[in-house]
């Protein structure tokens, strides 16, 4: 193992329960890599909302480049409006 750098870490009762749990079942050696686990899992979150950041940015990106204009909502909804109108007088 590489070098380590010993910590001391308070957790609430509730926190501590569920660590010893995880341990008393066999999920995890220690404590310690109940914490390790989850370190590791925020680091992973945190490539991921980057990850997911970074496609919506290029999306937005990509919409704002887009040549044609962007039509505003309300015109499709005019006209399916004006579809259903038109339904509806055919059928009464």
């Amino acid at each position: 193992m590489p070098d380590i750098v010993k910590r001391s870490v308070t957790l609430s009762p509730e926190w501590a329960a569920y660590a010893d749990s995880l341990v008393a079942a066999g999920a995890y050696a220690s404590v310690a890599d109940v914490l390790r686990a989850g370190l590791a899992a925020l680091k992973d979150r945190g490539s991921v909302d980057r990850w997911r950041q970074a496609g919506c940015q290029a999306g937005s990106d990509a919409a704002m480049d887009m040549p044609s204009p962007i039509l505003p909502a309300k015109d499709p909804f005019d006209a399916i409006r004006a579809h259903q109108v038109q339904r509806l007088k055919s059928t009464v």
